[in-house]
């Protein structure tokens, strides 16, 4: 990403753009964010007892991780939200990084839809040589109209405190990545709302690519 930004800001610069200072900008904060992703990652390691490179996790792994980092966000929103697991898939998988963004998303999601109080439910099991990773909350859920369009580029029902839109990226970054790994989202809205990435087990399991 942040070659990405930085090559940006050489050809906006190059076209003499008026937007080129602010790609420049992006570039250097992406950086300082992946900065402080490798400084978490690395303390994560620490106290997991893992190496640094993280180069696999399996499935109850990455479950824990996802679920520990959204507590903390629920409390950050002072939210009492109770987070349970069932997960009977637990095979090794290298593509914790791009899983761990999805889930992150996910579980971000319904936290914002749940009130003050909830609970949130983290599903990861496999049927059919498919393996699926649910979220399901009690929260506002989805309205009618708003679900074909759930996963357009900058489509929300977010605002933030001073009234501006939420990007509307977070799903659509969800979708990319499913997608790149030959899978496919599914939601549901009834009394409960559920998100589910549904991935072939042969492009997670072990070293696949």
């Amino acid at each position: 990403m942040t070659n990405r930004a930085f090559y940006l800001y050489r050809k906006l610069k190059q076209e003499q753009s008026a937007y080129h200072q602010e790609a420049l900008q992006i570039s250097q904060e992406i950086h300082e964010i992946k900065k402080d992703a490798q400084r978490i990652q690395a303390g994560l390691a620490k106290l997991n007892n893992h190496d640094h490179t993280f180069e696999q996790l399996n499935l109850k792994q990455l479950g824990d991780f996802a679920i520990k980092g959204n507590e903390s966000y629920s409390f950050f929103l002072n939210k009492r939200i109770r987070f349970r697991q069932e997960i009977t898939s637990t095979y090794l998988t290298n593509k914790h990084v791009e899983l761990l963004s999805c889930l992150n998303n996910l579980l971000a999601n319904a936290i914002e839809s749940i009130d003050k109080e909830g609970t949130i439910l983290l599903s990861i099991y496999e049927k059919n040589e498919m393996t699926y990773f649910e979220v399901t909350d009690n929260g506002a859920g989805i309205a009618e109209e708003d679900m074909h369009h759930l996963c357009e580029p900058g489509f929300t029902t977010k605002y933030r405190e001073d009234g501006s839109p939420s990007t509307g990226i977070g799903l659509t970054h969800v979708q990319h990545i499913v997608t790149d790994l030959g899978g496919f989202l599914q939601f549901e809205r009834s009394h409960v709302t559920k998100v589910c990435l549904v991935i072939p087990t042969k492009r997670l399991e072990g070293n696949q690519q």
